[in-house]
């Protein structure tokens, strides 16, 4: 697990560093250094009279701390002895305080500082997955994983990281000191450890085991609130808002319970191994107390041993809580991680050249396309076209006019033959100088929430607030987007709801011409639009595709009329191609097609909408 994060980790090592150094120096004051300052109060107000003959013997690295302190504590005024003793106290109660507020700053800026750069790589890895990885996995699961799972991540790597280096350091300086005290009655303290041991090892694990199945219910709720959220007026228009609430209610349900059976298991592990753990320092207790009673111990040796057993025994269920928390942030690294590791079915390949400014040649070359599942989409598809051709793509539902499109920016990569732009084959050129050259427009505009000058200028993000509104007017967007509350300024609602079909597919075309690609896909760019919307979005296209090898997919077969050619798919397979004259001419598909859309006489040779 944290070999993973090493990555991540590492440049940011200074901040743990500095965060462990801070933790040492806490960890030495409160387990060591304040029980014997409290130890020698205590013993000062005793008095020397009460110490066992031959004074208190504690050594460390040669040097014996019980000697000093009885020396001290019998070398005079013990009045002002113990006001000493207490102020050296407070000062180190003070240095400790300021080390520990300190350390947890570091410790939190290393935490989020991970979590910031984790979840950076998270998005700029499902940017680079192609658009099929999105048809199969949910938004609100992704998103699942780059908030809830690296947040997981962010508070793990915090100061519950650094309470995993804590709790063994303390207990280890603790046990030492009880060690250095009386070694026998510390091994009768640790007579129940690998009771704890084993607890908390077979509870770590259905931990991990429960953490994962409670991120993965909480993915399920999320995308599902994501995709019933986003398809809200579907919901209304049915009527069925009482059915998504009891789906909600259902997978809030499952989520809910599922969370309780994982705190249920992880909240009883501390609680429980304390509790060992203070049976262990209790039977220590006894055995000490009745050493003490017969004399077979010194009282300055139980006094500091009943300081250290309770500080230990609180540690060993700080421990627990760590191997708790070590196995929470095991299943969300685990599918973190997961996700990172999925390759791109789409990429660079190696060696892969920029491609130059295009001329606008396009040619697919014995060109098929199957699924996974194996059903074929596209069949042997021959074509060549020449730049500035308007080129139509028709045909029945599922004949593969979007897949045959989609294979020009590699959104797919066929399955045999080759697509070639200016005869440099696409998949061996990059995906970013590829798309640079190409623009797209679909039925289902996406604008983002910003305002309608970023939008556009989204096309090209170096253009000047002169050249956005001069592609708005080219557009037949500037009238409109003037009405609006503060112009070319106003914020955008989500998608761009906010706006009329016509209004949103006018700023998708602005950002395309801002662009200026040497090749367009317009994808059904006019098939949801009204006369009035049509007619201004056809006038905006028919400044657009001048000068640029255009690819046409079309229903309304009025609106592709005056196209260069024409291509009529059936099945996968390019069954006619010329212009609209002449396969009308034909008593092929496009006839038939035509046919089923014009009654006869209604559309004449040059009756269409089109203008280009």
């Amino acid at each position: 697990m944290f070999r993973r994060l090493l990555p991540f980790a590492s440049l940011h090592r200074w901040a743990a560093v500095q965060a462990l150094v801070l933790l040492l120096v806490t960890t030495t004051l409160d387990t060591a250094a304040i029980p014997l300052l409290l130890t020698s109060l205590l013993m000062c107000v005793i008095g020397p009279g009460s110490l066992t003959p031959g004074g208190f013997s504690l050594r460390f690295l040669q040097y014996d701390f019980g000697q000093r302190i009885t020396a001290l504590i019998g070398s005079g005024d013990r009045f002002a002895i113990l006001f000493s003793i207490a102020g050296v106290t407070l000062a180190v109660f003070l240095v400790k305080c300021l080390c520990e507020a300190r350390r947890l700053y570091l410790a939190h800026r290393f935490g989020y500082l991970v979590a910031r750069d984790l979840r950076l790589r998270l998005f700029t890895h499902l940017m680079g997955q192609p658009a099929s990885f999105f048809e199969v996995e949910q938004t609100g699961g992704l998103l699942s994983r780059i908030t809830g799972d690296v947040v997981m991540v962010q508070q793990t790597l915090g100061p519950q990281l650094f309470e995993m280096v804590q709790a063994p350091l303390a207990i280890a300086m603790a046990l030492g000191l009880m060690l250095a005290l009386n070694w026998q009655l510390t091994i009768a303290t640790l007579c129940l450890a690998p009771l704890i041991i084993l607890f908390v090892s077979r509870a770590g694990h259905a931990v991990r085991r429960l953490t994962v199945s409670r991120q993965d219910r909480l993915a399920a709720l999320n995308a599902y609130l994501a995709e019933r959220l986003a398809g809200v007026r579907t919901i209304q228009s049915f009527n069925r808002e009482a059915f998504e609430v009891r789906e909600v209610a259902r997978l809030n349900e499952s989520y809910y319970r599922g969370s309780m059976r994982s705190v249920l298991v992880a909240e009883t592990i501390a609680p429980a191994s304390e509790f060992v753990a203070v049976l262990g320092m209790m039977a220590g207790i006894l055995v000490g107390s009745v050493a003490v009673l017969r004399g077979a111990m010194p009282r300055e040796h139980f006094i500091l041993f009943f300081a250290l057993a309770p500080m230990a025994s609180t540690h060993v269920a700080r421990l627990a809580r760590v191997n708790q928390m070590r196995q929470q942030i095991a299943g969300a690294v685990a599918r973190l991680f997961a996700l990172l590791e999925v390759t791109p079915a789409i990429r660079d390949a190696a060696g892969a050249r920029p491609l130059p400014r295009l001329g606008g040649c396009v040619a697919f070359d014995r060109v098929s396309f199957r699924y996974s599942t194996g059903e074929d989409v596209l069949c042997g598809v021959d074509l060549e076209v020449e730049p500035g051709e308007v080129i139509a793509v028709v045909g029945p539902s599922g004949a593969g006019k979007t897949t045959l499109v989609h294979l020009i920016p590699r959104f797919l990569d066929p399955t045999e033959g080759r697509v070639l732009v200016d005869g440099h084959d696409l998949r061996q050129i990059t995906l970013a100088s590829l798309r640079d050259q190409i623009g797209l427009v679909s039925q289902d505009a996406v604008l983002f929430s910003r305002t309608v000058l970023d939008n556009i200028r989204y096309g090209r993000l170096d253009a000047s607030d002169r050249d956005v509104i001069e592609a708005a007017r080219a557009a037949n967007a500037v009238e409109f987007v003037e009405r609006l509350p503060r112009g070319f300024d106003t914020v955008l609602g989500e998608r761009g709801e906010t706006l009329s079909g016509g209004q949103r597919q006018r700023l998708a075309i602005a950002r395309a011409l801002l662009k200026d690609p040497r090749i367009l896909i317009l994808d059904e760019a006019t098939s949801a639009l009204d006369s009035e919307g049509e007619r201004l979005v056809q006038e905006a296209l028919g400044r657009l595709v001048q000068g640029r090898t255009t690819f046409v997919i079309a229903h309304r077969l009025s609106t592709i009329q005056h196209a260069t050619r024409i291509v009529v798919l059936d099945h996968g397979r390019v069954v006619e191609m010329g212009t609209h004259p002449h396969l009308l001419s034909q008593n092929g598909l496009y006839r038939r097609l035509h046919e089923m859309q014009f009654r006869p006489g209604e559309v004449g040779e040059g009756a269409s909408a089109e203008v280009w």
